[in-house]
């Protein structure tokens, strides 16, 4: 190995997408040639409805989190795709901490 080249070994891998709640989900819509882009409409803070382009999830996961939450609901994904990150990768928390 060279130092200015170092290894990079991938142990685990997750996602959490508009296409589906774990990897396997994912990866089963993207061969089926499927796409989660559509026009949703939220509400501003100042009560007006604007429509915007989106992939939102709607699975399970977030269980009925609203769109308008865009913090929570990122909170949830993130800390999800972590956790199976670490489960496919065989590893705990206290093994990366």
């Amino acid at each position: 190995m060279s130092p200015d080249r170092p290894e990079i070994w991938i142990t685990g891998g997750a996602a959490v997408t508009s296409l589906g709640d774990d990897l396997d989900a994912t990866w089963r819509a993207i061969l089926q040639g499927r796409s989660a882009g559509r026009w949703v409409e939220l509400r501003t803070p100042d009560c007006r409805t604007v429509r915007v382009p989106a992939a939102p999830v709607d699975g399970p996961l977030l269980g009925g989190i609203p769109l308008e939450s865009s913090c929570e609901r990122t909170d949830v994904m993130a800390h999800a795709v972590a956790e199976a990150c670490l489960r496919s990768a065989g590893l705990t928390r206290e093994q990366v901490a």
